[in-house]
C-alpha cells in the first residue's frame, strides 16, 4: 500500500533520470529553461508504478496533486512539449491563483457546480479547485434546517503539492494475487439479487431519522436478524435534536476467538432534497439501503459458515444528520471497555452505482491504517472484477468515528460517487443501483473479511505470502 504523500515535488538530478530511463525523454527537454507556469491535467490511467514515479519526478513539474487516473500540475510549455510525445495532457485556461487552491473530500459534482469555484480535477470523492474570488469559499446550501445541515457533506483540505488524494491500485508496485478455493466459495455465495431484494424492501420505507417510518425499517431489519441463525440482536437508542433513534447490531460469537471483534457496518436512514421533502419520501436506495442491505447479506453468509472471532452486524441511524449512530456506538464499547477487543471495521456507504462499464470501487482509511487497506486490495485481486481506487483522506461517513477512536477501519463506496444524480434526492429509488457493481463488492468484502475471522479456511487466503495468519493488521496499534 503506498502511503499518503505530503511532500514538495523534489527536482533532483535523480529525478530527471528516472524520468528520463522510464519516459524515454530527452535531456534536453528536461533541462528547459523555465518559462510562463501554468495548470495542466496529465492522463495516468494504469500508466504502472514506474511510468508514474517518473512522471512525479519530472523537474519540468513544480508540483502534482494525484487524483485516481489523473495527475494536476504546474508546469510551462516545453515541459508539455515533451510530456505530450508519452502521455496524454491537456492545458487549462484558468488563471495561476495558489492561494486560492483548496483540495476536497467527498465533493459532489453539484455541490461544486454551485459554487464560486473552478474545478481543476476531479475523482473518486476527491478534487482540486480554486476559488474564483479571494477570501472563504462559501460551501453550497442544502436547505435543510439547522439540525439536518449538521451534516457536513464535503470537507475542504488545504492545498498541499504532492499529495496523493486518490490512487489507482493498478499504479502501485505490481503484486501477485492468490485463490483459496475455501474463500472463493463463501465469497460464490454472495447473492445479488438477494441483496437487490433487501434494496427494494428498504426503501419502501421513509427512513429519515425524523421520521415514524424509520422506526418500521428498524423492526424488519430486526426481523431479518432474528431469522438468521446464532445472532443475538439489540436496539441501543440516542436522541437526534429531540428524536429517539436507534441502531440495529446483530452479535455472531467466535467459536474460538470470542474476544476478538469484527464490525461490520453501514447506515440505513435516509434524506432527500430537503427537510421537508425527506418527510415525504426518502428512499434512499444507494445512500444507504445499498451498503445495510450488504449488511445483511454477509450476515446471512458468516451465519452459515460460523466464524472463529466475533462479528457485529450493524445498521445505524441517524448519519445523515451526523453521524450519531456510530458516534453512539463507539462511545458505548469505550464506556464498557469492549474497544480494546476491536480488531477491525468495515464501513460500507453506497456501495453498487457506476456511472459507466468501469466497475470502480473506492477503499479509504488513514495513514497509520495501511494494512487494512491491503486486505482489501488483495481481495478485490484476487476474488473481482473492481478497479480499486485507494485513499487516506476519506471523510463524511460512519467509519469516521472509529478512526477518531483508533480503531483499524476502512470504508467501501462507489468510485463514481460524485456523479451520481439522485444523490439526497426522493429520486435515489432501486432502479438506480447497479446489481453488478454491489455483487463485486459484496465478493471482496465476503473475501477480506473471512480471512480475519476465521471463517471458511484456516489456510493462507493470498499467494505472495502477505497473510501471514497474524491479525494484527486490523489491530490498533
Amino acid at each position: 500500500m503506498t502511503a499518503l504523500l505530503d511532500h514538495t515535488l523534489p527536482r533532483s538530478l535523480a529525478g530527471a533520470i528516472l524520468a528520463v530511463m522510464v519516459l524515454g525523454l530527452p535531456c534536453a527537454g528536461a533541462w528547459a529553461a523555465p518559462s510562463e507556469t501554468f495548470y495542466a491535467r496529465v492522463g495516468i490511467h494504469e500508466i504502472g508504478h514506474a511510468r508514474l514515479a517518473a512522471l512525479q519526478a519530472h523537474p519540468g513539474l513544480r508540483w502534482w496533486i494525484e487524483v485516481d487516473d489523473q495527475l494536476l500540475v504546474l508546469t510551462d510549455a516545453a515541459t508539455v512539449e515533451t510530456l505530450e510525445r508519452d502521455v496524454d495532457i491537456e492545458r487549462l485556461d484558468l488563471p495561476v491563483e495558489p492561494g486560492r487552491l483548496r483540495l476536497v473530500v467527498r465533493g459532489h459534482q453539484e455541490d461544486l457546480a454551485a459554487m464560486a469555484v473552478d474545478v481543476l480535477a476531479r475523482g473518486g470523492r476527491h478534487a482540486v479547485i480554486q476559488a474564483r474570488h479571494d477570501g472563504e469559499i462559501a460551501m453550497p446550501d442544502h436547505g435543510h434546517d439547522d439540525s439536518e445541515s449538521a451534516h457536513v457533506d464535503m470537507q475542504l483540505l488545504p492545498f498541499r503539492a504532492g499529495t496523493v488524494l486518490a490512487r489507482q491500485v493498478a499504479n502501485d508496485p505490481p503484486r501477485t494475487f492468490g485463490v483459496d478455493p475455501a474463500i472463493e466459495a463463501l465469497v460464490d455465495e454472495a447473492d445479488a439479487q438477494r441483496w437487490f431484494a433487501d434494496v427494494q424492501s428498504l426503501t419502501g420505507f421513509n427512513r429519515w431519522t425524523h421520521s415514524p417510518g424509520v422506526l418500521d425499517a428498524r423492526d424488519w431489519l430486526v426481523e431479518q436478524f432474528e431469522a438468521m441463525p446464532g445472532l443475538t440482536v439489540t436496539t441501543p437508542s440516542f436522541d437526534v435534536d429531540g428524536t429517539t433513534a436507534y441502531n440495529v447490531i446483530a452479535t455472531l460469537p467466535g467459536s474460538v476467538r470470542p474476544n476478538e471483534w469484527y464490525i461490520l457496518g453501514a447506515h440505513y436512514d435516509s434524506r432527500a432534497e430537503t427537510s421537508a421533502q425527506s418527510q415525504v419520501a426518502s428512499p434512499g436506495a444507494e445512500d444507504n439501503a445499498s451498503g445495510c442491505a450488504a449488511v445483511l447479506e454477509q450476515a446471512r453468509i458468516f451465519t452459515a459458515n460460523p466464524p472463529e472471532a466475533t462479528m457485529l452486524f450493524v445498521c445505524f441511524s441517524g448519519e445523515e444528520q451526523g453521524l450519531w449512530g456510530s458516534v453512539d456506538h463507539v462511545a458505548g464499547l469505550q464506556a464498557s471497555g469492549d474497544d480494546t477487543k476491536v480488531r477491525g471495521v468495515l464501513n460500507m456507504d453506497m456501495i453498487s452505482y457506476t456511472s459507466d462499464a468501469d466497475l470502480d470501487c473506492l477503499i479509504g482509511s488513514r495513514p497509520e491504517f495501511p494494512d487494512i487497506l491491503d486486505r482489501f486490495v488483495e481481495a478485490a485481486g484476487a476474488y473481482t472484477a473492481l478497479r480499486v481506487v485507494t485513499s487516506l483522506t476519506m471523510c463524511c461517513s460512519d467509519h469516521v468515528p472509529y478512526l477518531n477512536a483508533g480503531l483499524a477501519t476502512v470504508v467501501a463506496a462507489s468510485n463514481d460517487w460524485f456523479q451520481y444524480p439522485h444523490y439526497h434526492r426522493s429520486t435515489d429509488t432501486a432502479p438506480n443501483v447497479s446489481l453488478v457493481q454491489a455483487e463485486q463488492v459484496l465478493r471482496m468484502n465476503v473475501a477480506a473479511v473471512a480471512g480475519m475471522v476465521g471463517a471458511g479456511s484456516s489456510t493462507l487466503i493470498f499467494a505472495n505470502g502477505f497473510e501471514s495468519g497474524d491479525l494484527g493488521g486490523w489491530s490498533a496499534p
